[in-house]
């Protein structure tokens, strides 16, 4: 049949001239002719305009299939070119086509997507039968449909993080019988990829339009190359008139392997439906083992998870149902004797058990809605313990997924039975790679006992013996608003603290009567941020406190302004406290960056009237003075200004006080001590070294005392003669210079002969410095004539002269204080 159609061009002067004139009975009137276009003409010649292109289509279409049929070849570049997806190709082996009745058939169809993606489609045999009245009444329209050699494969993992588009398993609604066998799937994702081999698929017509439908094949997931899980799903079931899908799921012999070990079964069953567009049915796992989950896990998120040790067992439940504009999955998840230990051993749990129920809606705005109960077990993060069986934890989690990357309605709400409730909500949002968030923070009526008990005393109390014994009563509640991105984040609010007290049996209480209204206003992530405190007295909190007892010192009554802005913690007023009988003034306190551990406290402290004999009965002595500033921080303390008082009757002067590490039990003490005419006699009958007598003055720099014993220093002494004030010293005193100087006592009977005649001798001059570094102590004497170096020397008409018959003798610190001992009479331990 050969068709020619010659084109040509129509013309009429008059009609081409129409302009757009209308009569009163408004119809358009061409130029020159007398005859109206009526509406029933122009939809005469609509109609004939009509006919016309729908026998050019008929024609179109009857060239076409005619090509089909005789020539087919000549129409497979057109069909290649219409397979072909945006930027990749298809290929098409053989293309047939029978009219009687109507058959298409296909064979080595190659479908590849664009370069880089990894995506491809290749069938080796495609047959089907078009049943031709049923495109305008109805039912089915393909039959007896063959496909074979079907592979699909997605090597790159899907950036799309949408819900998967059921659209093609309505393609099944148009099909009668099928038989699809020797079919492959092989999909990637992060961290491994899923394998669906020798995949089987029919569809059996029955009566009432019904068809049967039954299909199996062999799953594998794997990760690095490796065999993670493996298995036979078979499934069984029906395709109705509804239109819908109706199967039974089972997935046989499953076994989850991890690195060549055989884990264990992977028990899975369920029904699943698919009508109206939409999803339902259920899928249950028993008896899961939670080291099967755990790897699964790590296979599909791509995220290493090594080193855990799980034990237990998990059983799911699932349900998925329509709903609106998607569909609604739950599942119920029942935790039985779950185990676990992270690698560093830091993170642990034992036999835990409890219930997750997840609901989420599946569609344009995925939400999910998450609650935990968790009733049985033990659990260990850090230092922290947990006993969920007296302390049952109950959390609940929500949020919608609004956009690619941002999600609302975010709500977290949970807590541990009697130690109150946090509730945090909000929204976050991702653009240009930082995430942009805002929300509130609520923490409801708290106990402070339970909070303190488990967090505070109860983890740090072997490294803290006094915290022993310690309890606390009060209550706290905080309301915050947050706004910031990644990091760094702004806080505003306020926290209430009612009733504290820090309280141990059988004595009274360190603590009382704590009250606090603080206003809060904080940057998270932002060293320092800036902006001013507040200047008007009403956006001040306060701070009462009825007393606090510790390490001798007594604070309170206490009642002040504070407020917390960003990143200072401000304290109006002074504090007045007592410490060893003195007075203490703090003034201009200021913490920066109180939530840190880079935090910093800034203050002026004076002190007055500071007994030496609380501190230790061997001193004798007052201090006063005002240190100002003093800066505290988590790892040292420095103090400007000097303290300065009576020691042994003579002057002493205190500068340049440090405190490294002076939060823990290794804080060293330092600073630099100048003493004037110190009374000898006093201080030797102190020491119990024997008596001397006299006036001395020296220096005494670079001290530094860790746990009550010095770590260095530099000692220099002299003697200054003082009018009306003997200079002597006894045999004893003698003997114990040359213990502590030499190691050894005066001997033989000389020293004896001496006493029976002189208690005491007198000398003109002492003079020495001993110095401790690296756990070395030296001692040197200050007076030196023709090479003789003394450490005391006698007057011109008698006496006693001290010789350091070694200069070079250097002595471990230990053994000097062992020397000490021996000298002074006490008992060495």
């Amino acid at each position: 049949m050969y068709v020619n159609i010659h084109t040509g061009i129509f013309r009429n002067r008059n009609i081409c001239r129409v302009r757009r004139r209308k009569n009163r009975s408004g119809i358009l009137i061409g130029k020159g002719n007398p005859l109206p276009v009526t509406l029933k003409r122009t939809a005469l010649w609509c109609g004939a305009g009509l006919a016309a292109l729908l026998g050019i289509a008929a024609l179109t279409v009857a060239l076409a299939v005619a090509l089909a049929v005789r020539q087919p070849e000549l129409l497979r570049p057109f069909v290649q070119r219409a397979l072909a997806p945006r930027g990749g190709t298809a290929t098409l082996a053989g293309l047939s086509v029978a009219l009687s009745p109507p058959t298409l058939a296909i064979s080595g169809l190659v479908i590849s997507g664009p370069p880089g993606e990894g995506e491809l489609l290749r069938i080796d045999h495609l047959q089907a039968e078009l049943i031709p009245g049923r495109i305008f009444f109805g039912g089915p329209r393909l039959r007896h449909v063959e496909a074979k050699g079907v592979v699909f494969e997605r090597l790159r993992p899907s950036e799309s993080e949408a819900p998967p588009d059921p659209t093609p398993l309505t393609r099944l609604f148009d099909i009668e019988d099928l038989s699809l066998t020797d079919a492959r799937v092989r999909l990637a994702f992060p961290g491994g990829d899923l394998a669906a081999e020798g995949l089987h698929l029919s569809l059996v017509p029955g009566e009432g339009g019904i068809r049967t439908l039954t299909g199996d094949g062999n799953l594998t997931l794997r990760s690095n190359g490796s065999v993670v899980a493996e298995g036979n799903l078979a499934a069984r079931g029906k395709v109705t008139p509804d239109p819908a899908i109706e199967a039974s799921l089972e997935l046989a012999s499953g076994r989850l392997s991890v690195r060549g070990q055989d884990i264990g079964g992977l028990p899975l069953k369920g029904d699943l439906a698919f009508r109206g567009g939409s999803f339902s049915g259920n899928l249950n796992v028993d008896n899961l083992s939670a080291a099967a989950l755990l790897s699964l896990a790590r296979v599909l998120s791509g995220r290493g998870l090594d080193g855990w040790s799980p034990s237990g067992t998990i059983s799911v439940a699932t349900r998925i149902e329509p709903a609106k504009a998607g569909s609604r999955v739950t599942a119920k998840a029942t935790l039985e004797q779950i185990g676990f230990s992270s690698p560093a051993g830091d993170v642990m749990g034992g036999k835990l058990s409890g219930r997750l129920d997840l609901e989420c809606l599946l569609g344009p705005k995925p939400r999910l809605k998450a609650d935990l109960i968790m009733n049985q077990g033990e659990a260990l993060w850090g230092t922290v313990y947990l006993n969920f069986a007296q302390a049952p934890l109950d959390l609940h989690a929500v949020g919608t997924r609004v956009g690619t990357e941002e999600y609302k309605d975010l709500s977290i709400n949970g807590g541990l039975a009697g130690f109150g409730r946090l509730k945090l909500e909000g929204k976050a949002r991702r653009t240009g790679g930082i995430w942009h968030h805002q929300g509130r923070l609520e923490l409801g009526e708290t106990g402070l006992g339970p909070v303190f008990k488990t967090f505070l005393r109860d983890p740090l109390a072997a490294g803290h013996p006094d915290l022993a014994g310690l309890k606390m009563d009060g209550t706290a509640r905080m309301d915050l608003s947050f706004s910031g991105k990644d990091k760094a984040v702004d806080l505003n609010g306020r926290l209430l603290l009612r009733s504290g007290a820090l309280l141990q049996e059988g004595e009274p209480p360190v603590l009382s009567g704590l009250e606090i209204d603080l206003p809060i206003s904080y940057s998270v992530g932002i060293a320092d941020p800036g902006r001013p405190g507040p200047l008007l007295a009403a956006e001040w909190g306060r701070l009462r406190l009825g007393e606090l007892r510790m390490a001798g010192a007594k604070l309170g009554p206490l009642d002040m302004p504070a407020v917390l802005v960003p990143n200072r913690l401000y304290l109006g007023g002074n504090i007045d406290a007592s410490l060893f009988g003195a007075r203490i003034l703090l003034q201009r306190i200021q913490v920066d960056e109180p939530h840190s551990p880079n935090f910093h406290i800034h203050l002026a402290a004076q002190l007055d009237g500071l007994d030496l004999a609380k501190i230790s009965p061997k001193l004798e002595g007052r201090l006063r003075g005002m240190l100002d500033p003093v800066d505290i921080g988590s790892e040292r303390l420095t103090a400007k200004g000097e303290l300065t008082g009576d020691l042994f009757g003579g002057r002493a002067d205190i500068r340049r006080v440090t405190v490294d590490r002076p939060f823990t039990p290794g804080r060293e003490i330092g600073g630099d001590v100048n003493v004037d005419l110190i009374d000898l006699e006093r201080l030797s009958e102190a020491l119990s070294s024997g008596r001397v007598t006299g006036r001395i003055s020296g220096s005494l720099e670079g001290l530094r005392i860790a746990y009550g014993q010095p770590v260095a220093f530099h000692l220099r002494m002299e003697s200054v003669p003082t009018k009306g004030v003997e200079q002597t010293v006894s045999v004893k005193a003698v003997n114990s210079i040359s213990v502590v100087s030499t190691g050894t006592s005066l001997s033989g009977s000389g020293p004896s002969f001496m006493m029976s005649f002189f208690r005491d001798f007198t000398y003109s001059k002492i003079g020495f410095e001993c110095g401790l570094k690296n756990d070395v102590f030296t001692v040197r004497g200050l007076i030196r004539e023709d090479g003789v170096e003394y450490l005391v020397k006698r007057s011109l008409f008698g006496g006693i002269n001290v010789v350091n018959g070694n200069p070079d003798n250097r002595i471990g610190f230990s053994d000097m204080v062992e020397r000490a001992k021996r000298a002074t009479g006490e008992k060495s331990h």
